[in-house]
């Protein structure tokens, strides 16, 4: 017999400590596993929330948002959001009249505009099976007309959308006669929870003990 096909299946329940293989335990010490790895997946998530919130007020004191941290071997990055990211949004009904305003005054251009506040209109089309929706897909974007290729297709939906753009927001800052008309459009709001994210750079390879296949949860 195939020495890898003999080794059982070990599964770890980090909930309890107990090592078992499943093959051979009840059904109740595998539904007791399923609820102790939901358990475990609680609070491994807390502990989680506690130590990124830790690692973000020392980025907060330090003022800097990247940190490169190691010990031995290992390397870590880590990487937050500032206190003041995602504070600032735009009302795009208000922004959207006020670049109209500074658009029609000749303060900026459509196209200024444009970068400031992203316009489009999202179409769903039916496709009759006696097409190909691939080819109708690329003629879409060709077309002038709702008749695509030679077949009608019908708009099931059509959607105006308009999202506003920090970058081009910030770009139109610099011109003269357009500080007011933003800012008009502008709310500031309390900040998420930030998270930090921490990503391993160098790492020690551990070996499992030999002669076993392991599952851990």
């Amino acid at each position: 017999m195939d020495t890898e096909q003999s080794q059982e299946l070990v599964v770890v329940d980090r909930y309890t400590g107990d090592v078992f293989d499943p093959a051979k335990a009840d059904t109740a010490r595998l539904a007791a596993f399923c609820t102790n790895l939901g358990e475990l997946r609680k609070e491994l998530a807390e502990a989680e929330r506690v130590v990124s919130d830790e690692l973000v007020d020392r980025m907060d004191r330090e003022a800097l948002y990247t940190l490169h941290v190691e010990d031995g071997e290992q390397r870590w990055e880590i990487k937050g959001a500032s206190q003041t990211a995602g504070t600032t949004v735009y009302l795009q009904d208000v922004l959207e009249t006020e670049l109209k305003g500074l658009v029609d005054e000749n303060t900026i251009t459509p196209d200024a505009a444009g970068r400031a506040l992203h316009r489009h209109i999202s179409l769903q089309l039916g496709v009759p099976w006696n097409a190909d929706p691939q080819e109708i897909a690329q003629k879409v974007k060709e077309a002038l007309s709702i008749e695509v290729a030679g077949v009608t297709v019908t708009v099931e939906r059509a959607e105006a959308r308009a999202v506003p753009a920090t970058s081009g927001i910030n770009a139109l800052r610099k011109q003269p006669g357009t500080v007011s008309a933003i800012d008009r459009a502008k709310r500031e709001q309390p900040p998420g929870r930030r998270k930090a994210i921490v990503k391993l750079k160098g790492q020690q390879v551990r070996d499992r003990p030999t002669g076993e296949k392991g599952t851990d949860a």
